[in-house]
């Protein structure tokens, strides 16, 4: 386990608030995970969705009785269009409440945690518009240096990248 980013006082969460991206292989106690996404790459280029509230990376909210993979599979297909081959867990973003439940709350309290895959192989698909997403942006590295979503977790950009160029070059080894 590995932090990559730590910050403090994330507006879009009840203040005092600590969200830290954290490097695993294993999983958060499930009954607290409350969304999945994935940094899926085609080559160099990651799949973003176009979005309502700008071009993020596809997942979102795990529902009743979906695993996290299972909803980062679903939440992807319908921001994209794109279907994933193999995935592979990077971790997790931990969100830490510092305050007293705020009333009405829907989340696990005082901690919860989004799960990050990655994945190397996207197959495009069949896509419509809808008041939540335009569809697929494949973004270059350049481009990604542009995105404010990833300005701000350039870390974690990197790391997924770093991660998806090691599993496509094992891929392609050959066995012997």
């Amino acid at each position: 386990m590995k932090i990559l980013q730590t910050e403090k006082n994330v507006a879009w969460l009840p203040q005092p608030n600590k969200v830290s991206f954290i490097v695993s292989r294993e999983m958060p106690p499930p009954a607290l995970c409350t969304s999945a996404y994935v940094f899926a790459f085609e080559g160099d280029a990651l799949l973003m969705a176009d979005l309502d509230r700008g071009v993020d990376i596809p997942g979102g909210h795990i529902d009743s009785g979906e695993t996290p993979e299972a909803a980062m599979r679903r939440e992807t297909k319908e921001e994209t269009g794109a279907t994933l081959g193999a995935v592979r867990m990077l971790g997790y973003q931990k969100i830490t409440l510092k305050g007293p439940k705020p009333p009405g709350y829907k989340y696990p309290y005082p901690e919860s945690y989004q799960i990050m895959y990655h994945a190397t192989e996207v197959k495009p698909g069949e896509f419509s518009a809808d008041e939540d997403s335009r569809g697929p942006v494949l973004i270059s590295p350049e481009k990604a240096a542009k995105i404010p979503w990833l300005q701000k977790h350039r870390a974690l950009y990197d790391y997924a990248r770093a991660q998806c160029k090691t599993a496509s070059a094992k891929e392609q080894t050959p066995k012997l």
